[in-house]
């Protein structure tokens, strides 16, 4: 019976080498469920740069936009767990839709393999340059002065730029208007146009016409100053807590991935993400690199499932 059990233990640990060995058998695809030109398409090319050369196979970056994420998030729910179909995605689809649809064709915790987190990404409360708000105690007394007129842009609704300005909305006793767009940089076009008068926007977007002075920064989120934007203040040191949210990215696989296919991709893409020049790099862009395990990353998604869905169901915001 013990020869048995120890002939079987054998065999599997010897499939799984094999399996990890003969990975991967052709090339990668790394599923972005949001326009090209936002950040995590930005964040998905520098990974597919990074690994590329260590798996042996291209990696190529696929754009599957639409319904908040939900779109390629559930085409990679839905695909074979083999490892040649990856998700770069985040707190958005991952956990804020969890409450803001009522019929999310997939469930975060149930249909993928965690692989790691990525990174963090503060978000940077903006005006336009041309603004006579120039910093938040002016932009709530406008808005105050004007209910029901003034609006904030957003990539969607429910990402973390959304839920920003909702809770502003709702903490501040604020008549403002939420005006969602097909992805970050349509939004922060919208911005630079003054279609719309402030933004919650990605620092990784934000920071580019920040820096040619076309947009005013009034603050960032999160507990701690950026190191790409040391001179502007988080909010909470301007007498403003609660702003504490940050975005983030993860990458994740189809539920049921082989454990050693698993380690395999996580070992890869931690490598990418420790390189010091691809830090230095990312940090131009605003984002924090931030790994970790797999059993790190599922317990970020869950409390970001209970945080966020506490403040759609406060705000009462629906995207059915």
């Amino acid at each position: 019976m013990l020869i048995r059990l120890l002939a079987g233990l054998f065999l599997s640990l010897f499939a799984g080498a094999t399996l990890a060995q003969g990975f991967p058998s052709r090339p990668l695809r790394l599923v972005v469920p949001f326009p090209a030109g936002g950040p995590t398409d930005l964040m998905g090319r520098l990974i597919a740069e990074g690994i590329r050369g260590p798996l042996g196979q291209p990696v190529v970056v696929e754009n599957r936009a639409g319904a908040s994420g939900n779109v390629g998030t559930d085409h990679v729910a839905k695909s074979a767990p083999d490892g040649h179909t990856l998700l770069l995605s985040g707190a958005s689809s991952l956990a804020v839709n969890v409450t803001l649809f009522a019929n999310l064709p997939y469930d975060p915790r149930r249909d993928f393999t965690p692989i790691t987190k990525v990174v963090d990404i503060p978000t940077m409360l903006v005006v336009p340059a041309a603004s006579s708000v120039r910093s938040i105690a002016d932009l709530l007394r406008f808005a105050r002065e004007r209910p029901g007129t003034v609006n904030y842009a957003s990539p969607t609704s429910g990402t973390i730029n959304h839920l920003l300005g909702e809770y502003m909305r709702a903490n501040e006793r604020l008549d403002i208007v939420h005006v969602p767009y097909k992805g970050n940089p349509a939004a922060t076009e919208a911005l630079l146009r003054g279609d719309v008068h402030f933004m919650f926007d990605n620092l990784s977007s934000a920071l580019p016409h920040w820096r040619a002075g076309k947009l005013r920064a009034l603050g960032v989120t999160g507990s701690a100053r950026v190191p790409a934007a040391t001179e502007v203040p988080t909010l909470a040191e301007q007498g403003y807590p609660g702003y504490e949210g940050t975005a983030w990215f993860a990458v994740l696989a189809p539920a049921g991935l082989a454990p050693e296919v698993q380690a395999r991709l996580g070992t890869e893409i931690v490598r990418v993400l420790r390189d010091a020049e691809f830090a230095r790099r990312v940090e131009g862009f605003g984002m924090r690199v931030d790994p970790g395990t797999p059993a790190e990353l599922a317990a970020l998604i869950e409390r970001d499932i209970q945080r966020w869905g506490a403040l759609v169901r406060s705000s009462g915001a629906r995207a059915d």
